[in-house]
């Protein structure tokens, strides 16, 4: 089960546009990391039900956040622990757990895989083609009528500008800052097959282990990509 991977099927939400799904990624993100429980609950509830419109199993979107999931319990572990209220105390272990701090590293870190798995469901039903399609869309909603503007008779310093934001593929950037999530789960997933194949330690030193390769593997995918994009006449981040 490789996450962030597109997984083919001809549900309603697959069929749903890749603007209004992007959007909505972004939105209940949002409200799952700052909307307090309430928030978290009903950005939940939106992710997982959009799970079931698309025929995906609930737990087919956290494939893969086992990482993320020890990450968000250090955090709540390290906002519930109050060594100096303990301390102060004279050892009274009543005194070592912080609750309001228990509940806020509980409601970041629920924000946390909720916004993962909203990724992986965006990821899940909508094909690269189509996202980049959407921004380049959304892009030049803007674009175009900012470069009118500077083209006008009292902003004739600022025509280059105008051709810049013209020449600048915003979609382009964004669409492969998405496609390259999924390689690095890709590249992740390789380093602990083939960790796996030679019997090599499964615990915190073996997985700090992976880190350097798979950073390298990354590193590599980088700059395939980047030449790539100059075989095709792209010049960083202005088209040719």
């Amino acid at each position: 089960m490789t996450p962030y991977a597109y997984v083919a099927s001809g549900s309603p939400v697959h069929a749903l546009g890749a603007g209004p799904k992007l959007a909505s990624l972004f939105v209940f993100s949002f409200i799952a990391l700052s909307g307090g429980a309430a928030g978290l609950s009903a950005s939940a509830a939106f992710v997982f039900l959009g799970a079931a419109f698309a025929r995906l199993r609930p737990m087919r979107l956290l494939a893969g956040s086992s990482a993320l999931v020890w990450t968000t319990l250090a955090v709540v572990a390290l906002r519930a622990l109050d060594v100096s209220a303990f301390a102060r105390s004279g050892g009274d272990l009543a005194r070592i757990i912080d609750r309001e701090g228990l509940g806020e590293g509980l409601l970041f870190s629920g924000g946390v895989l909720v916004a993962f798995a909203a990724g992986s469901l965006l990821f899940a039903t909508t094909t690269m083609t189509e996202l980049r399609g959407a921004v380049a869309r959304g892009q030049r909603a803007v674009t175009e009528p900012l470069a009118r503007l500077l083209r006008a008779p009292g902003f004739l310093a600022l025509r280059r500008a105008a051709r810049t934001i013209e020449n600048f593929d915003l979609s382009l950037v964004i669409a492969l800052t998405l496609g390259f999530m999924p390689r690095v789960f890709d590249a992740w997933e390789a380093a602990a097959d083939a960790r796996k194949a030679r019997c090599g330690s499964t615990g915190v030193f073996g997985t700090a282990a992976m880190i350097p390769l798979v950073a390298e593997r990354l590193m590599d995918l980088a700059a395939e990509t980047a030449t790539a994009l100059e075989a095709r006449g792209y010049d960083y981040q202005v088209k040719k």
